[in-house]
Order: C-alpha cells, then sequence, then structure tokens
C-alpha cells in the first residue's frame, strides 16, 4: 500500500465510513479501521495540553447571589 493511498484513507475515514471506503478502494474493512487506528494513536502523541497553573472560580456567579 502506497503512502499517497494511506494518507488518502487516512482523510476520508474522519468523513465517510469504513466500509464505503474499504468499497471504493477494494481492500478489507478492517484494513481502513487499522490504518485509522494508527492515525488516531500518532495524533493523541502529538496533543499536548497546557493546563493553567492557577484557577478562578468566582462563588458569587455560581450561587447567584450578589
Amino acid at each position: 500500500m502506497t503512502k499517497r493511498l494511506i494518507e488518502y484513507i487516512e482523510r476520508e475515514s474522519q468523513k465517510r465510513t469504513f466500509l464505503s471506503i474499504a468499497d471504493d478502494i477494494g481492500v478489507d474493512e478492517k484494513t481502513i479501521r487499522n490504518i485509522f487506528q494508527d492515525y488516531c494513536e500518532r495524533e493523541e502523541e502529538q496533543l499536548k495540553f497546557e493546563m493553567p497553573k492557577w484557577l478562578g472560580i468566582d462563588e458569587i456567579h455560581i450561587i447567584k447571589k450578589p
């Protein structure tokens, strides 16, 4: 399978069903699922969350009392 085909599958699997992609390309649906799973794992590795050092909560607005 070419790199270009894998990139196509990764893009299309975000928009279409695995079965429809598998029918178009002529591969098994499980192959599409595996490629998408690998794609998700790579994306998760690159995802970074920056958490604030301080979190302020205003209890007056939560309770709705002045």
